[in-house]
């Protein structure tokens, strides 16, 4: 006997608890109208807060009421809320004449796991006076005592409470340099489960148990708000016990609480507070502390501080690359040691936008449902070891302009940050990583470590994208990639698994996730509301300010200084040099590829489904200008901002649930579905249907890519070159996750511009290799942008009349006009657009593996074909003349393609 209460229904009862009970109830002969009616108090007199319908056979009301059975019967599952009174549930037929009552409050006391317990502590059950199916108006007096949850039945329920599950949190504050005072709060307000929509999620974590405290922590100021989710014991590594995960939230101190209008500013751009750390009030950074995560036996099952002990936020770190770690001063610039050369291994801070996570054990492996790895060929030693990006994205960690952000670093970094000159110089066992000790330019793996501590880089950032640097643009982050290739593969450095990189760089997305919640306590993020409305904004992005809100309440400052030319010291710090560095840079619509739903890919981790809907809320305030997500499709299909809207789509409706802290499948699909009939309208029609003249269209249309003017030539040019083709892995894994279908099914505007999508991707990379062996890329700008018509006379305006039907007709137009192949053989060296190349030769696998049959091409093994032989060719120059110039251009060539853009493996077989 069991009646359902649930916290999410607390709206309609005053002095509502979040404490839960659940009951089951059968009732026959009821007739063929049915309602459940709960009341406060007793029946007579008592204030009815519930009244549901439960007419027909399989009808529900919200998440909360079900039921089941045929016309006359009814067996509910009933859901209401508990208060300190006693109240009274009746599920009746429609005039009264036949129910069944049940009553319910709140118990003296309860165990650990929130059973009810008499005076005795023995634990009480249901009781009942009569049978359930009674006559007309017998009392069920059911004692109904919280809480116990109803299980979904779409994976394994919660677990029970462990010897190890952490009961409290104590923090220790570290302020003053030293052990200090500390607070302890306990979990013991239980929310509703998490529970995945998407069923192979759903199935793999169960329902995960919600727990946060009753309490928070003020800590100087700032305000700690801590959560415990709880899954099944397969959901952890080792399996001997359940899973548990904690995440942290932080925001400051507010004198008034939910005004967003004081809500800190992460960095020191125009309208910033300065931060002192004698004086932190609406800074983003704590003061300094130590977490320890304690069970219902006081025994410390787990602690959150720095990886040598120190605590979070110790004054200590070295925070600056000019820094004398004699005196822990920061020199005025380029008269001082410079970085490392003093022993100073720089190490950012934790700031509250950086949820802290820790975690019982590695998560499970998640199955191999949706990605199944790379072919052999992108998996040889030498690839995606040497290039470095050109744009410098550490603030602290660069020198003179440059930046140590390398795609090698993931096979030769060591697990933590290193001090240049203290240490024996790195001599990387790998032969084809980069020399470790050629300068500032090359990456320093001695820089970065890969493990996870609060605040650390680890290897990820959200503009060098998941695997490292900028160039590692490819959806699937090399780390995730190498892991899913090999499960039991290890790294030749230090014999290092690729699970546990993998794991690590998931760990590491909490530093870079941008989660800003009014409530540290309840988890309360940006209003769902009003993120999904696209109201909120980020003031500054890489290439500008965002969707710049002059609404206080829905806006964040950033960091503003985010171009090569401003990164520098004195732009992360105020003039007395007490601003610290905390790694938190703003994402921007062309760079919004880094996402926590990536995780669930690889491992059973119900904390990244909560990251990945603060993703959700960063991509869409990161729009440029004030744009809507609708109004601007045009002007980026085909290029890089394309790709990443429909990512963070992708991830996020993957990891929706109907929950307080994320967002439901149904708001997901519909705001992207108010985009594709955007495109639809905007796209699909005038190129399609009404055959528009324009460049843009016929683009499309003939070449699989809009087509633009060129800038420095009267030529017709691809308008976004090799950066559309990062779409090629988001409709991959938009397919095998099953959003591909779903979307395709909401209406003929959204199939047509699914159809769009493919035929785009075929042409301009199955029709272009075939058609022009791989050749015409804008050799003046070395951008890898294709070009599909002669170059006319300075001053000509292009038109679709001059461009030919197909890239087949391309060579006959251009001959050998100079223009260099797309994999080049000349020894020009390689700039980050020409990373991507490797996407669109990646395609035609993508294609064949997922989508040939519902979209027949019969030229898929040609052009993979194709492909392969160029490959072929640069690894024999490679070999050839390597390590000579020519050769290391040549293997640059290669040493770009990291995994994940290496060809992909089929489904297997049923």
């Amino acid at each position: 006997m069991t009646l359902a209460f649930d916290s999410t229904l607390s709206a309609g009862l005053a002095l509502a608890t979040t404490k839960l009970a659940w009951c089951e109830l059968l009732i026959t002969n009821l007739g063929a109208t049915r309602r459940f009616i709960a009341k406060t108090g007793n029946w007579a007199s008592g204030t009815t807060f519930r009244d549901y319908d439960l007419t027909g056979t399989m009808s529900s009301v919200g998440a909360a009421v079900r039921n089941f059975g045929v016309a006359s019967n009814a067996r509910v599952r009933l859901a209401a809320d508990i208060t300190a009174a006693p109240g009274v549930a009746r599920i009746s037929n429609a005039g009264q004449t036949r129910w069944v009552q049940g009553s319910y409050g709140v118990p003296a006391s309860t165990d650990a796991e929130g059973r009810p317990l008499d005076a005795n502590g023995n634990v009480l059950d249901f009781t009942r006076s009569t049978n359930p199916t009674a006559e007309d108006g017998d009392a069920v007096n059911i004692v109904i005592n919280p809480p116990a949850f109803l299980p979904s039945g779409t994976g394994p329920a919660a677990p029970l409470w462990h010897s190890q599950t952490p009961k409290t949190v104590v923090l220790e504050s570290w302020a003053t340099g030293s052990a200090g005072a500390q607070q302890t709060v306990t979990f013991d307000d239980r929310g509703p489960d998490l529970v995945m929509q998407h069923p192979q999620l759903a199935a793999a974590l169960g329902d995960v148990a919600w727990w946060r405290c009753s309490q928070e922590i003020t800590h100087g100021t700032h305000i700690f708000g801590f959560h415990l989710f709880r899954a099944h014991a397969g959901c952890s590594r080792t399996g001997d016990r359940p899973l548990e995960q904690i995440m942290v939230f932080c925001r400051p101190v507010d004198s008034a609480p939910g005004d967003w209008s004081t809500y800190p500013a992460f960095g020191n751009s125009s309208n910033a507070q300065v931060y002192d750390k004698n004086n932190p009030r609406h800074s983003t950074y704590p003061a300094p502390f130590k977490l320890y995560y304690r069970s219902d036996t006081n025994v410390e099952v787990g602690r959150c501080e720095l990886h040598d002990g120190k605590p979070v936020n110790d004054k200590s770190l070295a925070q600056d690359q000019y820094y004398d770690p004699a005196t822990g001063a920061a020199s005025s610039g380029a008269t001082g040691p410079k970085w490392g050369d003093a022993g100073a291994v720089i190490r950012p801070h934790w700031n509250c936008a950086q949820p802290i996570i820790w975690s019982s054990d590695t998560p499970a492996d998640m199955p191999a449902n949706w990605f199944w790895g790379v072919q052999e060929d992108a998996l040889r030693p030498m690839q995606g070891k040497r290039p470095v990006t050109f744009n410098p994205l550490d603030h602290l960690l660069a020198d003179s302009g440059l930046q140590f952000d390398h795609l090698g670093m993931i096979y030769s970094m060591a697990p933590w940050p290193r001090a240049k000159s203290t240490q024996p110089r790195m001599e990387p066992i790998d032969p084809y990583c980069a020399n470790p000790n050629g300068g500032t330019k090359p990456f320093q793996p001695w820089g970065w470590g890969y493990a996870y501590e609060p605040g650390s880089r680890g290897g990820i950032d959200i503009y060098p994208a998941p695997g490292g640097s900028r160039s590692d643009r490819a959806v699937l982050p090399a780390t995730i990639t190498m892991f899913l290739s090999d499960r039991e593969g290890v790294r030749l450095e230090g014999q290092v698994p690729w699970r546990t990189l993998a794991w690590e760089w998931c760990k590491n997305y909490a530093n870079v996730a941008g989660c800003f919640v009014r409530n540290p306590r309840t988890g309360e993020g940006l209003p769902k509301n009003e993120t999904l409305a696209r109201l909120w904004a980020q003031r500054t992005g890489y290439y500008g300010s965002g969707s710049d809100s002059t609404n206080l309440h829905r806006r964040i400052e950033y960091y503003g200084a985010s171009r090569s030319s401003n990164k520098n010291v004195k732009d992360c710090r105020d003039s007395t040099g007490r601003n610290p560095y905390g790694y938190q840079l703003p994402e921007g619509e062309h760079h919004g590829y880094t996402h926590a739903g990536i995780a669930l890919m690889a491992f059973r981790s119900p904390v990244h489904v909560v990251l990945q809907r603060h993703h959700y809320d960063m991509q869409w305030m990161a729009r440029l200008g004030a744009r809507s997500m609708a109004a601007d499709t045009e002007t980026y299909y085909g290029n890089r901002p394309f790709a990443w809207r429909w990512c963070t789509h992708l991830w996020s409706w993957f990891c929706a649930a109907d929950h307080p802290l994320t967002y439901t499948r149904e708001q997901v699909e519909s705001g992207m579905q108010t985009e594709m009939e955007k495109m639809h309208t905007d796209l699909w029609i005038p190129t399609f249907q009404n055959d528009d003249p324009g460049l843009y269209f016929q683009g499309i249309k003939r070449f699989g890519a809009p087509m633009t003017q060129g800038s420095t030539r009267a030529v017709a040019v691809e308008v976004g070159g090799n950066k559309f083709f990062y779409t090629g892995l988001v409709a991959m894994l938009m397919k095998t996750t099953g959003m591909w279908d779903t979307m395709k099914a909401r209406s003929i505007g959204c199939e047509r511009v699914l159809g769009m999508v493919i035929h785009s991707l075929d042409k301009a990379s199955v029709d272009w290799v075939l058609g022009t062996q791989a050749h015409y890329a804008d050799s003046a700008s070395f951008s890898g942008h294709m070009i599909c018509t002669q170059d006319y006379p300075s001053g000509t305006t292009v038109t679709s009349a001059m461009m030919p039907a197909s890239w087949y007709e391309v060579p006959a137009r251009l001959g050998s006009n100079g223009d260099i192949s797309f994999f080049r053989e000349d020894a020009n060296p390689q700039t980050e657009w020409d990373a991507p190349q490797h996407n669109r030769a990646q395609w035609p696998s993508i294609h064949k593996a997922v989508f040939a049959t519902d979209y027949p091409n019969p030229d898929l093994d040609a052009a993979i074909n194709l492909f392969k032989s160029f490959y072929l060719d640069r690894f024999a120059t490679s070999a050839a003349l390597y390590p000579t110039d020519k050769g290391m251009e040549s293997y640059w060539n290669c040493g770009y393609r990291i995994a994940s853009m290496g060809f992909v493996n089929a489904p297997p077989t049923p």
